[in-house]
């Protein structure tokens, strides 16, 4: 699990770049005219039908991650759509 604190006028993007730049949490990410796609973390696409994605509350954000401000006391997650170990942050 990452932890880390910001304020709530950050951006969910902005949690994740903290996350890589302080705590050497590595993804890549592609910028798409309807929002943001999550390629890989620490090293591992997703495998082949599934994707990654960022969940709060259990519902999927990724495309949104971009322009949606934190929540006070949020756990956010990263994981695979199809199962598979997430990353709490």
């Amino acid at each position: 699990m990452y932890q880390t604190k910001l304020k709530n006028m950050d951006t969910v993007e902005d949690l994740l770049s903290d996350l890589r730049d302080r705590q050497g949490l590595v993804y890549e990410k592609t910028l798409y005219t309807y929002g943001v796609g999550i390629d890989s973390v620490l090293g591992q696409n997703a495998p082949v039908g599934s994707k990654w994605q960022v969940l709060l509350d259990g519902q999927d954000i990724t495309k949104d991650i971009d322009h949606m401000y934190l929540k006070d006391g949020a756990i956010y997650e990263l994981l695979v759509s199809k199962g598979g170990n997430g990353i709490k942050f």
